[in-house]
């Protein structure tokens, strides 16, 4: 499906919901209504030991790092350089990247520069990309 005919599809949409806008209105409304009735019996959880599942063995190494360092939150480094795009950068900063996640204890994940994915659109859709 190429992005032409989608956006055919929604200028379709479009002309029918405003052909049909006081319908939706009253749809959107009820909706509304049942969605805030709904609201006291919404408890929320923040805690992340809740969020993760771990095995016992991971929750028992996580008790006095937790201790040592108050709390699981993120660790940034950041790297100047006049142009970060240069492959000479971008090689320091995966080595980089590499080692922190094999070397720091109990890191979970390294988000760097050369890990993201990047969506791109195109004709034919989307492409994603590193």
């Amino acid at each position: 499906m190429t992005v032409s005919r989608i956006n055919e599809w929604f200028e379709r949409l479009g002309a029918f919901q405003i052909a049909h806008r006081f319908k939706f209105l009253v749809v959107i409304l009820v909706i509304t209504v049942i969605g805030l009735a709904g609201l006291p019996k919404l408890h929320l959880e923040d805690d992340t030991e809740t969020w993760l599942t771990r095995s016992e063995k991971q929750k028992e190494h996580i008790k006095p790092f937790d201790e040592l360092f108050g709390n699981q939150d993120v660790v940034a480094v950041l790297v100047e350089a006049d142009d970060v795009f240069d492959p000479r950068v971008l090689d320091a900063i995966e080595r980089l990247s590499t080692r922190l996640e094999n070397e720091v204890p109990f890191a979970n994940e390294v988000t760097s520069l050369t890990r993201v994915s990047v969506s791109i659109g195109n004709d034919e859709g989307m492409q994603i990309v590193n």
